[in-house]
This record gives C-alpha cells, structure tokens and sequence, in this order.
C-alpha cells in the first residue's frame, strides 16, 4: 500500500497545469503506483477556503478508498464576509464528522501567524483536541520563487501541541533545522515531497526512526515519479521503505 501524504486537487493559480480533474489525478496516481492519496484543495489553499474543503469531501466521498480529505483555512475569511471564530470551529467540527483527517496549513498563503493569532488560535486548539492531524507546509511545492515558512515557527506550534501530531511539509535547505526541531518536539515528523538532498531519507531514517518519515509527491504539481524514487532509492531497509511508503501513514490515519 503507498500512500501519499501531499496531494494536491484542483487548479493552480500560478500557472496552468495538465492536471485538475479527478479523473486525470486517479490516471496519474494509477501510473505510478499510488494507491491513496492524502488530499487538499488548491481552491482552499489560494481563494476560497470553504468552497475547496466541500470540493475535496465531494472527491474524496466519490473515491473513498483513493482519497483521505484534509481541510485548510484561513482565519476569519468567510465567502459571506467576516464571520466570528466559533463558526469556524462548527465547520471543523462538521468536517471532521464527514471524514476529515486533519488540517493542511499555509500560513505564507493564507495571511496569519501559526502562533499568536487571536483568530486561528482556538481553531487550532478545537482541531488538537479533536485529534486532527497537522500538516505545516514550509513551502507548497519545490519552487525557489514560492514563499516559505520558518521551520521554527513550526517547531514552536508542535511544542504547544505536544498531544498533536504535526508534519512538517516541503523541507528542502530548511533540512538541519528540521532536524533541529524534531530532535526537540518528538510529536514532529517530515514528509519528503521536497527534500532533494542526497541521502536524506536514510538519514532521517536513522536519525530519528522511521515512523517519523512520511512519503509525500505533491501530486499533480510535482511528478509523483520523482518522490518515489526517493525512498524507492534510498539506502534503508525493504522494511523501512514499506513504512515510509504507507505502513506509517497507515497507523497514523487508521
């Protein structure tokens, strides 16, 4: 089983790719070997935050055994204007009863601080306490021109949380610090959809434990092949390359 813990669904803002239907993403996911995907809406991430988490329930309510919706949001941004926190934390609520597995975090996107925002701060307690998983994106794909957030800033959430689970996405030269900040909160771990630097994984692996290291593509923005190769490559255990690949995702989903 291979799961993937970064899957992306929908159009992307900044240039126009070949895939955005469900239809293309199952195609390309079929290709190369996928069988799950973990999966957040684009429109949610850049645009419209309610109107994307409905589209991924849609999709993933349409394919139950391909697609593991996760929902983001951006605090205090309604589609009819400004609404009051604790709609919000209805919302979470309800998602959470249609499947939703956790929340995918953009703050360099979506405009707020991921410690110290009166507006996200009880959202994010509500979604710890209903044992949600958090993904924190450090950058939404492997682009120098896209903004990232500090690994640090991610560190210092974990450490609020410490009963969460909490990912740190889309690490690339950020890598010591990430290191840096799971040797210090052991409820963080790393999912691979951007780490290119040679020998890594196996690094990660050791240093740490598999069960800390998840696989992630960024589907259908970046070609899952190259993810793959990653673990498919690395200088760890068939075992360990089973756990990274979905055994981990597994337990932490089930």
């Amino acid at each position: 089983m291979v799961i993937d813990m970064t899957a992306y669904f929908g159009s992307w803002p900044y240039w126009k790719g070949p895939v955005t239907q469900p239809d293309q993403l199952l195609s390309l996911m079929d290709e190369n070997g996928i069988d799950r995907a973990a999966v957040c809406s684009l429109r949610g991430i850049f645009d419209d935050w309610e109107a994307g988490n409905e589209e991924v329930l849609k999709l993933a309510s349409a394919h139950p055994k391909r697609f593991i919706p996760f929902m983001t949001f951006r605090p205090g941004s309604f589609t009819t204007g400004t609404g009051p926190t604790d709609l919000v934390i209805d919302l979470l609520r309800k998602y959470k009863e249609a499947g939703v597995r956790g929340l995918r975090l953009f703050p360099q996107h979506q405009g707020y601080p991921l410690n110290g925002d009166y507006r996200a701060e009880p959202v994010l307690a509500e979604a710890a306490k209903l044992g949600m998983i958090f993904m924190v994106h450090v950058r939404t794909i492997m682009n120098w021109g896209m903004f990232t957030y500090p690994v640090a800033e991610i560190a210092e959430f974990a450490g609020r949380y410490p009963q969460a689970k909490v990912i740190i996405c889309g690490v690339n030269s950020e890598w010591g610090q990430a290191v840096t900040a799971m040797k210090k909160n052991p409820n963080l771990l790393l999912e691979t959809s951007c780490l290119q630097y040679l020998g890594k994984v196996a690094f990660f692996t050791q240093e740490f434990g598999v069960e800390r290291v998840l696989f992630g593509s960024g589907i259908p923005l970046q070609y899952p092949h190259c993810g793959l190769i990653k673990i498919t490559k690395a200088k760890i255990t068939d075992q360990q390359r089973r756990d990274i690949l979905g055994g981990n995702a597994q337990r932490l989903l089930a």
